[in-house]
């Protein structure tokens, strides 16, 4: 969206050369087609008559305030939930490069049950555990077996070798 200003100065523009091509070249902005239509609203009233009618539909309609806004903070939650993804995505990848770091032999694209146990319990308190659970494609009812076998009490501690 542009300025009144711009608008104004894209006009001023085309009125001194006279060429819709010329004064975008000029400018950097805008399309061929919003030039057109603001030299065609500038003919029928002028930019200013345009803002004016545009800021008075605006004020005459809070409804479509009230949804812009709605629409607004559906995007910021959309864009949070992203975020927390990318989050759980780069802790998992810390968790598996620890593992790794550990035991070089361990091949993260096919790991063990206990080691993937492992990885929920030392996010837990960060993550919901369902959510935990089903990036790592671990059961509950595996994870609380091997949580209750090892007597963990979330405390992180290692988790037994096989398990499944």
């Amino acid at each position: 969206m542009f300025t009144n200003e711009q608008k104004k100065k894209a006009l001023r523009t085309y009125k001194e050369c006279g060429s819709v091509p010329k004064t975008i070249k000029r400018l950097g902005y805008p399309s061929y087609r919003t030039l057109y239509v603001w030299i065609e609203e500038n003919e029928s009233g002028g930019v200013d008559k345009i803002a004016k009618a545009d800021e008075e539909r605006k004020a005459a309609n809070p409804e479509e305030l009230v949804r812009m806004g709605n629409l607004a903070l559906a995007e910021i939650k959309k864009l949070n939930e992203l975020i927390e993804g990318a989050r759980l995505q780069m802790d998992l990848a810390e968790e598996l490069l620890m593992i790794k770091d550990t035991n070089p032999e361990v091949d993260i694209s096919d790991l063990s049950t206990p080691d993937r146990a492992l990885i929920v319990e030392r996010l837990r308190e960060k993550y919901p555990i369902h959510v935990l659970l089903e990036k790592m494609e671990l059961s509950r009812n595996q994870y609380y077996y091997l949580r209750r076998i090892q007597g963990l009490d979330g405390d992180g501690a290692e988790l037994p070798e096989e398990a499944e």
